[in-house]
């Protein structure tokens, strides 16, 4: 979201062809309207977006027969997309993710030739620079939810590197770069989920 827009964008056709457009939704008004697409040759699917500053944000996912770590940036006010810092590390798809304060967290997610990572990175949105935080120290994991509530993220479902599906419910806090699971889900795990707070 971005003030009352929602937007909605990338993913596959039929017939597994990636996409690249993307449309505004009006909540005030249910309206749609279509807005500039991410650049040509930069289609995706499983990419994590968010929005902090006004400013909406791709990250990585797979495309162009590979795994990406491209970051890219959408000014709605021109309409325009920026390629931002990428990610000094392998391409991942399915990274969960959540922002706290002016920082964007990402975990997990898959990478080329292997089911998943544990690895945790944050981007400093306004100085467009990445750090390696500590590992997720729970195992790999890829395609679990993530959002924030009160400066402090959290993490639940996603399947690990057994290719198990995970219940638990994963806090973070990022003053620490500490992680504890502070409940689990009374039902079977899953992936493809998602959590809003």
């Amino acid at each position: 979201m971005i003030g009352n827009n929602a937007f909605c964008g990338l993913g596959l056709a039929p017939w597994w062809s990636a996409l690249g457009d993307f449309h505004i939704l009006d909540m005030t008004t249910d309206t749609w309207s279509p807005m500039a697409a991410i650049p040509t040759g930069e289609e995706r699917q499983y990419a994590a977006g968010f929005s902090r500053n006004g400013m909406g944000y791709i990250f990585g996912g797979t495309g162009k027969g590979k795994f990406l770590n491209d970051l890219w940036q959408y000014n709605p006010n021109t309409d325009s997309w920026t390629e931002m810092s990428s990610l000094p590390d392998s391409g991942r798809s399915a990274t969960a993710h959540f922002v706290l304060n002016d920082t964007a967290y990402f975990v997990g997610g898959k990478m080329n030739g292997q089911l998943a990572t544990q690895q945790v990175w944050a981007y400093a949105i306004n100085n467009d620079t990445w750090i390696q935080k500590s590992d997720f120290p729970f195992g790999n994991l890829w395609h679990a939810a993530g959002a924030s509530w009160q400066n402090k993220g959290y993490l639940i479902f996603g399947v690990n590197e057994n290719g198990a599906y995970q219940n638990q419910l994963y806090e973070y806090n990022a003053g620490t770069d500490t992680w504890q699971i502070i409940s689990t889900f009374p039902q079977a795990g899953r992936n493809y989920a998602s959590m809003n707070a």
